[in-house]
């Protein structure tokens, strides 16, 4: 099987279905024996960023699905598309991105030296450039951001979820999905009335509705009521 890379590695790995399999290299080109299952290929490449200033970026287009393993020492402010996973392996960042072009921005910040000075009145010697309360805010900074664009991708896979959820339904569901919008919350004879679906259909209907996630039965009284699921 052959594979065209995004770039010219100085490591590659190939591992086809649980095993990993010999692989050749020309320029960008992949060479290996495909077994049964999945096939991943891990390798490393310095073709796929480029450095203005203090500012990295990384830019490819790929017609399969990618993982990007940042640097340890990188902070991100910029990522397109913006459907995006985050993980983490062994404590460092991993995006993983679907099929198409990827841009991701991100400065890269010097870590601390694990070394400590301790001067005394008897010793000479330089000053730390920065206190040691510097690096605990810009941890706390690093931290901070990394929570705000993993809880960013979050909300953005909840709203493609649910937007891919709404253009799976017809008429008849979006109907019900308007009158409890509208409504707030409703017995199922009160939705009968509004909609004029019968009651056998309409009970199906809401167990449908109710199984992908978008409305949520309310118990009270021994009588039930529905209404949007709450985000």
């Amino acid at each position: 099987m052959h594979l065209e890379l995004l770039g010219k590695p100085f490591y590659i790995e190939v591992i086809s279905g649980d095993v990993e399999v010999p692989v050749t290299v020309s320029d960008k080109t992949a060479s290996f024996l495909a077994l049964e299952g999945n096939v991943t290929i891990t390798y490393f490449t310095n073709d796929l960023t480029e450095k203005h200033g203090e500012e990295w970026t990384l830019q490819y287009m790929s017609n399969c699905v990618t993982y990007v393993k940042m640097p340890s020492e990188a902070l991100i402010y910029s990522v397109s598309p913006e459907s995006f996973e985050i993980f983490l392996e062994n404590e460092e960042l991993l995006l993983k991105f679907s099929p198409g072009i990827v841009n991701v921005k991100y400065v890269l910040v010097p870590s601390p030296t694990k070394e400590t000075v301790v001067l005394t009145e008897e010793t000479e010697g330089p000053s730390p450039i920065f206190p040691s309360t510097y690096y605990h805010y810009l941890y706390l900074f690093v931290g901070v951001l990394a929570l705000v664009l993993l809880l960013y991708a979050l909300y953005k896979y909840v709203l493609s979820s649910r937007k891919g959820l709404l253009e799976e339904l017809d008429e008849r569901d979006k109907l019900i999905i308007n009158v409890l919008t509208k409504h707030g919350e409703l017995s199922v004879q009160k939705i009968m009335e509004k909609t004029g679906i019968p009651k056998t259909p309409l009970y199906r209907r809401l167990k449908k509705l109710e199984k992908m996630g978008l409305i949520e039965p309310n118990v009270r009284s021994g009588k039930t009521y529905y209404r949007v699921k709450r985000k």
